[in-house]
């Protein structure tokens, strides 16, 4: 076919998923196209084909076709004949949803403080990922496995913290693996790392930490590593990465620790920009009408917010605030916005902050 290199091209009939055929390709060594190591995630013609803005770097460089999140944009990179463009730069400010899973008897009971969901919820924040829910359930293998599958199936990713230590109650590997229909194996690489780690101490228990389900799509996020008598040493207590799940600790400290990889790992992606406008009003039916309007007008391309606050030093008795990734809609909405409120009742503002 003219504009088409010489190659066979064969489709079979396999129920897997697009991470399950990379970690397919990769473990064993098949050959491809050296397009998909440069953001490549979808092949056609010589005209049509250019680079998945998705898998855009902030330095305009493009990472592996593998790193694609959301494999339902596998395609996003192939230029439709209808329209012939391709919005360059536009792809870091794609919104991408992320849903996060707190595991612990502890929590639900009141023993222990959530702190995680916090820390979690700003550190997507920061990155520019769209947190769409957060869910806090027991120490429970059908409520685990069911919460983690139903999230899967919602968000890009999904980020859980608990239940992966050596004892009876960690149980978050053997829930999610139940979930989607996989058993539960060793991985060997883990295996070593532990016991490198303990040493002749090491146990059956200790080994535990080294399970994983069974599948292709399993990855192993190293999380730098350890001083030993020999030397450096991978870390033993690596992130997990099974299909879109990261399989994080419970433990405030480690997870804190574990999160610089694994934000490394799913991208930074272009800011959330804010506006605030803090108001003399102590009515937030004054505004009503004009955020009615306003929200109307812009769609999803802008985020609205409006809330009462008490006891400010400033006399504000309302905040407003206007958020968006894209700078154009979020300066046309503080424009649109400003004529709209009641005379005089504007405080300050802030304008474009980082979220």
């Amino acid at each position: 076919s003219k504009g088409w290199p010489a190659f066979m091209r064969v489709n079979p009939v396999l129920e897997w998923t697009y991470h399950e055929v990379w970690n397919f390709i990769l473990v064993t060594g098949v050959a491809y196209c050296s397009l998909y190591d440069h953001g490549y995630t979808s092949i056609g013609s010589v005209a049509t084909t250019v680079p998945n803005d998705l898998l855009r770097r902030e330095d305009g460089t493009f990472v592996h076709a593998r790193f694609l999140a959301d494999a339902r944009q596998e395609r996003a990179g192939r230029i439709q004949h209808s329209g012939g463009f391709h919005p360059r730069g536009s792809g870091a400010l794609l919104m991408r949803s992320a849903g996060v899973l707190i595991i612990g008897d502890e929590l639900l009971s009141g023993k222990v403080d959530d702190t995680n969901s916090g820390f979690i919820a700003k550190k997507l924040r920061a990155m520019g990922w769209k947190l769409g829910k957060i869910s806090v359930i027991p120490d429970d293998q059908d409520a685990i496995g069911k919460a983690a599958k139903m999230l899967s199936d919602e968000f890009e990713v999904v980020l859980t913290t608990g239940g992966i230590g050596p004892t009876v109650d960690d149980i978050t590997i053997s829930a999610i693996s139940r979930a989607f229909g996989l058993p539960v194996t060793r991985i060997p690489e883990l295996e070593r790392r532990l016991q490198a780690y303990f040493g002749t101490e090491t146990t059956d228990y200790h080994l535990k930490m080294a399970e994983a389900p069974d599948t292709w799509d399993v990855e192993i996020l190293d999380c730098g590593t350890l001083d030993s008598s020999d030397g450096p040493m991978p870390h033993p207590f690596p992130v997990l990465r099974v299909k879109n799940i990261y399989i994080l600790p419970g433990i405030p400290q480690l997870l804190m620790e574990k999160w610089p990889f694994v934000e490394r790992h799913m991208g930074c992606l272009a800011p959330f920009r804010t506006i605030t406008l803090r108001l003399s009003l102590s009515d937030e039916t004054q505004i009503a009408e004009p955020l009615k309007s306003i929200a109307a007008e812009m769609g999803s391309n802008v985020a609205i917010g409006s809330y009462p606050v008490r006891a400010q030093k400033d006399g504000a008795g309302v905040i407003i605030v206007l958020e968006s990734k894209d700078e154009g809609f979020l300066n046309a909405a503080h424009e649109r916005i400003q004529p709209l409120l009641p005379r005089g009742c504007v405080i300050s503002e802030e304008l474009d902050k980082p979220a």
